[in-house]
């Protein structure tokens, strides 16, 4: 029984990277019972982080702090597999289209996909929101691989040997348009949509049509219409599904002649009808 807890135990700190984080399903999928667990964290060998969370401590010259959101969406993909990616303006930053220089804790981090509930309760330096993955019909179009690499002291390095699954710029401005609300997020987006001029052009009519948004494909459509980056004339918008009737996103907006949507009045200086105002 000895040989066999030790064994259990070897296992344990060989599979589970210093500071990546696990739950209790982790430990059953390897033998190791509850009570074998808290055996393991009252001798010191691993450290609860919450109830049902844990960790392998920490070296003493490590400032413990909170959990960083790379740690946790390394955690949740490659080790207890849950599917789930960076997406929105998050993933737009690591393409390099970020507009805003984000400074201290408790930014927003958009994760997509299924999540334990209890993230909820991690203490996390950023609010992680998560959103389940319905946007796209087939919803693994434009979730690609990126090697993240970052400036982190020796403890961590067998963290980020793992790339993180995150949108490709053309899934994540729909991600992000389709999380769009008042006049700022309009202009929000702009910025981004103005730098996006090397999409590809395949991908984006893949993702249209598979996407069940009525109001991101006709929003996506106005920003796209207005830039005229070189991919726009490769999208075919015959094929693409623009639903019936208008569609009301702002108060007393103005009414798109083509798509059917309301904007914010002088909104990317497109030209209305006179008359066709919400």
């Amino acid at each position: 029984m000895k040989c066999n807890r030790t064994s259990k135990l070897t296992s344990l700190l060989n599979d589970l990277p210093l500071g990546c984080i696990v739950d209790t399903s982790w430990f059953k999928q390897r033998g190791i019972s509850s009570n074998l667990v808290w055996n393991y964290s009252q001798q010191g060998w691993i450290e609860r982080v919450i109830r049902g969370v844990y960790r392998l401590p920490l070296p003493s010259n490590i400032e413990l702090g909170k959990i960083t959101w790379e740690t946790v969406l390394i955690s949740l993909q490659r080790l207890l597999n849950y599917d789930i990616h960076l997406g929105g303006r998050n993933a737009l930053d690591k393409a390099g289209y970020a507009h805003f220089i984000m400074m201290g804790d408790g930014q927003r981090i958009d994760f997509y996909g299924s999540a334990p509930s209890w993230l909820n309760r991690l203490p996390t330096r950023d609010n992680i929101v998560v959103t389940k993955s319905t946007l796209f019909e087939d919803h693994r179009i434009g979730i690609v691989d990126h090697n993240y690499l970052k400036d982190q002291s020796d403890w961590a390095a067998g963290i980020w040997r793992w790339p993180i699954k995150v949108s490709t710029p053309e899934r994540a401005i729909l991600e992000l348009i389709d999380q769009l609300n008042g006049k700022s997020d309009f202009e929000y987006v702009q910025l981004y949509f103005e730098s996006l001029v090397s999409l590809n052009p395949e991908l984006l009519m893949e993702l249209l049509q598979s996407c069940r948004s009525i109001k991101a494909r006709r929003l996506f459509f106005v920003y796209a219409d207005y830039y005229q980056h070189s991919w726009r004339k490769h999208l075919d918008t015959s094929s693409i599904n623009f639903g019936h009737g208008p569609r009301m996103l702002v108060p007393n907006g103005r009414f798109h002649p083509i798509y059917k949507i309301s904007l914010p009045e002088n909104f990317l200086d497109t030209s209305y009808e006179d008359n066709c105002i919400f």
